[in-house]
């Protein structure tokens, strides 16, 4: 138990001490990408398709790291600048937690091979998947000892029980094993695909879909939240922190297009003066209906803006859970706000 944290918060929003008891609830917690997964499908607009670039690189780019442990955050960035890095836990390096709660023994002891990213994992296999691919993203983060120093400055590996840092060599050592390891499973799917992959023997590296992108981008995520997810206008994370910064920040951004709109019009109303479109119908139908979407779509939107400022202070305040009044059998999330049983 030296290896997990002080607490830890259960679905419920209770204060756990994470004990043998609480440990699978720990892990499931602590492990989830449940929040994420509901926009799995949408991952190619949000994200490449690439490992993750070195800390060093991060830097370089004139991001600034955030310290997040929220699996869901890890390697989000915004357009502030900010990286979101969540911390490399120290149980992840314990052998005995792979061995009890992170093995790759399938559930059904027919089950020669191990499942594929299309096919349905058991819980432990799930939880796999995801702490596998965070071990993955910490072994393209830091590639460099320069990137070890950075880790270390900002405490994203772990100290040992003494508080001592890990050694360089140590942290050589453990990428080889997992990059190798993974290398020999990628090669085992290739050749199983093929029809010549025989029985695998080692150790599954299936990693979660979402780590087989690297970074991805926090607008984006927000964008495809607000307009595909129920209730509408819910960001995946909140940009603003009070109504006024969310009217002013939307009314900034109609003001931007509303200024191309006035550019458009004024070249059309030029058009419309010389000789060789003013009799030109076409154009002139053309002028005419755009002219009315000028005028309507700023308004529509500016509805839209004042509407998404009334219904986040109305689910802010009004529906807002009273204490000690709870469903039987439902919880909310205190993360990601969804009722869940």
């Amino acid at each position: 138990m030296d290896n997990l944290p002080a607490s830890f918060r259960d679905i419920g929003g209770k204060i756990q001490v994470p004990n043998d008891k609480a440990l699978p609830e720990f892990l499931s917690r602590e492990l989830s990408l449940a929040k994420l997964e509901t926009y799995q499908r949408w991952f190619w607009a949000i994200g490449a398709r690439r490992p993750a670039q070195p800390l060093n690189h991060q830097i370089a780019s004139g991001r600034t790291i955030i310290v997040d442990e929220r699996l869901d955050m890890h390697l989000i960035w915004a357009n502030n600048g900010n990286i979101f890095i969540k911390p490399l836990p120290r149980f992840l390096l314990d052998p005995d937690i792979w061995e009890r709660h992170l093995h790759d023994k399938p559930s059904d002891p027919s089950q020669s091979s191990p499942p594929t990213s299309d096919s349905p994992c058991p819980p432990s296999q799930e939880l796999r998947r995801c702490a596998l691919g965070l071990l993955y993203t910490y072994a393209c983060l830091i590639a460099y000892e320069s990137d070890f120093a950075i880790a270390n400055e900002k405490r994203l590996l772990p100290r040992r029980a003494d508080g001592a840092e890990i050694r360089w060599e140590d942290w050589r050592r453990l990428v080889r094993e997992a990059l190798e390891g993974r290398q020999k499973w990628q090669q085992w799917q290739r050749d199983n695909k093929d029809g010549g992959g025989g029985d695998y023997s080692g150790p599954g590296w299936e990693v979660h879909p979402r780590f087989e992108r690297g970074e991805l981008r926090l607008s984006r995520l927000n964008l495809v939240s607000r307009y595909t997810r129920f209730p509408p206008f819910t960001s995946y994370v909140r940009g603003w922190r009070s109504y006024s910064s969310l009217i002013g920040d939307n009314v900034t951004s109609l003001a931007t297009a509303a200024i191309f709109i006035a550019l458009v019009l004024t070249a059309m109303q030029v058009g419309l003066a010389t000789d060789r479109l003013k009799d030109n119908a076409t154009f002139g139908d053309v002028s005419y209906v755009f002219s009315i979407i000028a005028i309507i779509a700023p308004l529509a939107v500016f509805v839209l803006i004042v509407a998404e400022a009334i219904y986040n202070l109305v689910k802010d305040n009004l529906c807002r859970k009273r204490p000690g009044r709870k469903r039987p059998g439902r919880h909310r999330d205190p993360e990601t706000g969804n009722a869940t049983t």
